[in-house]
């Protein structure tokens, strides 16, 4: 089992996840987004990526939480069951 350090004030949640689910590490930008190099990377698993950006606000500068710390946002939903 690994071992990771978090701060106190945030919470961490890991899950092993099927092998036909992928999650993109890197935030999603449309200007350097190739589907041919992401299919061919995860051998073709791109239908079921976890996929997150930056949040950007109408004018299109990133949103920012109280704290300053950029805002994200997914096309995933986590539901526990």
């Amino acid at each position: 089992v690994a071992t990771v350090d978090r701060p106190q004030s945030r919470s961490l949640h890991m899950t092993k996840l099927p092998n036909v689910v992928g999650i993109q590490s890197e935030p999603f930008d449309p200007d350097t987004f190739s589907a041919p190099i992401e299919e061919e990377e995860y051998r073709g698993y791109v239908h079921n990526m976890v996929r997150w950006r930056y949040k950007k606000n109408t004018a299109g500068a990133y949103d920012r939480d109280a704290s300053g710390r950029l805002l994200r946002e997914s096309n995933s939903r986590i539901v526990q069951w």
